[in-house]
């Protein structure tokens, strides 16, 4: 099996159901699932071990992960692009942050 990578949770709370293969309904139960250490299978990473999380911290990291639900984020694209510092010519040049942008100028 492939490793995979962690990804940003910014809208946990709203997409249902949850795991790759949408097995868990609840953000609850894939709590509660990585709390007991996943399911046992040839195929677990020795890395997945049980959290031993209380029901207090359990209740409380699902309603820490609610609050993720994506207020704020915007997925829109940028009107303008940063400059290349130094190069005027360029004002439409992406430089990956590394910049000033036209609104700035």
């Amino acid at each position: 099996m492939a490793p995979s990578k962690a990804t940003v949770d910014r809208s946990r709370a709203t997409p249902s159901p949850y795991m790759h293969d949408g097995s868990l309904p609840t953000l609850h139960e894939v709590v509660e699932f990585y709390n007991r250490g996943g399911n046992r299978n040839p195929n677990l990473s020795p890395r997945l071990v049980p959290l031993g999380l209380s029901r207090t911290e359990v209740d409380s990291l699902v309603a820490f992960l609610e609050t993720l639900n994506g207020e704020g984020w915007q997925d829109v694209a940028p009107r303008t692009f940063p400059r290349r510092l130094g190069d005027p010519e360029t004002s439409r040049t992406a430089t990956h942050g590394l910049g000033v942008s036209d609104q700035a100028r």
